[in-house]
């Protein structure tokens, strides 16, 4: 599956992967290989997020030294706090309750602007919602450009301004289509993509369930016996509202694949994606 991959690797290649999951599936691949192949050492691969690539070539950057004019990076904390308190000042936030959670909107909906080059103008206007934004983005742009502070929203870009290009080749994996930002940074890298490969004839089946229980013990037994027919295999599950289900989800998946119950949590046979919250 990570043929070409694997290949990029051995030439010296940054692997830069759509998600930190990915980054992390493609490293474990590359040990298991190496040590299915008998070798006693081999190379660490250079396999990370686009956000994760990135932050690094940030942080060389300011290491190399760039001078008094080098705005601060702020962080999504501090980010939030900017747009919060933008949004408490403002007409339209007067009759906000959820004031944090609209920042947290508005902050995403900056990202897409940002990856979309969507220009701040009129258009914005022909909603009420839009217009605030738009009013809003405005003063979080002058702000920062006053202060000599930078979201992770422009990172890209600044760094293609500031000529901020590694020797090291890129590779961008697992990407279904790149934004116009992510695109501009792929060309101005000279990264090359690697597709993905799919899997033909697949057989789809349906099954109906009478409640959430069931559907997951089915899909739990599904996956047990699909490993003991094939070890090696790797499942993946898509659980549609996973954060109201997870103790659920751990609760069946737990008892139908680890039924003694003796494997510890960190060597379980399954992962869920979604941690638990803080709180609990």
């Amino acid at each position: 599956m990570h043929e070409e991959v694997f290949r990029a690797i051995e030439q010296g290649a940054t692997i830069v992967t759509s998600s930190g999951r990915l980054a992390r599936a493609i490293r474990q691949a590359w040990h298991s290989l190496q040590w299915t192949l008998g070798r006693s050492t081999w190379t660490i691969p250079d396999v990370l997020p686009f956000d994760s690539l990135l932050e690094r070539a940030w942080r060389d950057w300011v290491l190399r030294g760039t001078g008094e004019n080098c705005p601060r990076l702020l962080d999504v904390v501090q980010e939030h706090i900017v747009w919060e308190q933008i949004i408490q000042r403002s007409p339209a936030g007067e009759t906000l309750l959820q004031t944090s959670e609209t920042a947290r909107n508005a902050m995403q909906a900056w990202q897409l602007v940002q990856a979309h080059r969507v220009p701040l103008d009129p258009r914005f206007d022909s909603t009420d919602d839009g217009a605030a934004f738009r009013d809003w983005a405005q003063q979080f742009r002058d702000i920062c450009r006053t202060h000599g502070w930078l979201e992770h929203a422009r990172l890209s870009d600044v760094l293609l301004q500031q000529g901020v290009a590694g020797d090291t080749p890129l590779c961008f994996f697992g990407f279904d289509d790149l934004t116009p930002q992510e695109a501009g940074f792929s060309e101005e890298w000279n990264a090359r993509p690697i597709p993905v490969s799919t899997v033909s004839g697949a057989k789809i089946e349906r099954c109906k369930a009478p409640d959430s229980a069931q559907e997951i013990l089915q899909a739990a037994e599904w996956a047990r016996t699909t490993l003991e027919r094939e070890p090696s295999a790797q499942i993946g599950i898509i659980v549609p509202d996973l954060t109201r289900l997870r103790a659920k989800v751990e609760r069946i998946f737990g008892r139908v694949l680890d039924p003694a119950g003796t494997t510890e949590q960190h060597h379980r046979p399954f992962h869920l994606s979604l941690g638990p919250p803080l709180g609990e």
